[in-house]
């Protein structure tokens, strides 16, 4: 008599263990690079509330904070955790938007437009992938057109950063290809191989100018080869038809 009492006591002790509900976790949603104990326990005390519990995932991304990670933390910090008021772990979670390839050719269309060179009409933008960014990010001023002194169409590979409208920190790059239109005007440069330019270089608030000669047929914006009067060739960014700025690191 004795296996079948035994057996049927463990039985039960496996279905009352069973339905007793397991403590669930809290899900919140934090924004900023990283979080903080006021992120994970609102309410915390003052002296509690800034202390740094580690980065942000990656938008969209999420982690487990449970109570030994923010008394680690907090201890870290040279501080004490008996105010501490915190039953449960946090899954802490980075806001995220997704943006798919045509919606991406479409917010990037404007920007690069404007960038286009002159002359130049933007036909379209095709990029590879979606993207999970943070919300409310934009595409930044995209870098410099590298064009064929070519009349027709051309595929021109760029690579877009998604940034922040505030802090222009960058969330996201990605890689473009931008098929242009190169009209006859285009290929008429503001500035031709050989043609005498002013140097500028621009240190601390300093302004220093030299005489040089272009090497590149180039636009305002571009960037140039310049031969200096010494013979030192440098790479400079056309500011204007008479005047190129000294590139950072030549």
């Amino acid at each position: 008599m004795k296996k079948p009492v035994v057996a049927c006591a463990l039985a039960l002790v496996t279905l009352l263990g069973s339905s007793v509900p397991a403590r669930a976790e809290i899900a919140r949603v934090v924004s900023g690079a990283r979080v903080l104990v006021r992120d994970v326990v609102p309410g915390a005390p003052p002296e509690l509330a800034d202390v740094d519990l580690g980065a942000l995932p990656p938008p969209g991304g999420s982690r487990l904070v449970g109570r030994d990670d923010v008394v680690q933390a907090i201890r870290r910090a040279g501080k004490s955790e008996r105010a501490l008021a915190m039953t449960s772990s946090v899954r802490v979670t980075a806001p995220s938007r997704r943006i798919g390839r045509d919606e991406l050719a479409r917010i990037a269309r404007e920007p690069l437009e404007r960038a286009a060179p002159r002359g130049t009409r933007l036909v379209k933008v095709e990029t590879p992938m979606d993207l999970v960014v943070p919300p409310g990010v934009v595409v930044d001023d995209p870098p410099p057109f590298s064009i064929v002194k070519k009349k027709g169409e051309q595929k021109v590979p760029l690579v877009l950063a998604l940034v922040s409208p505030t802090s222009r920190e960058i969330a996201a790059r990605v890689p473009v290809t931008v098929t242009l239109d190169v009209s006859e005007s285009a290929l008429v440069t503001d500035v031709k191989k050989g043609d005498p330019l002013t140097v500028v270089v621009e240190r601390a608030g300093l302004r220093i100018t030299a005489r040089g000669v272009a090497q590149d047929a180039v636009n305002i914006g571009e960037i140039l080869r310049v031969v200096s009067a010494n013979g030192r060739s440098h790479r400079a960014r056309l500011r204007t038809r008479e005047e190129a700025v000294l590139v950072e690191g030549t």
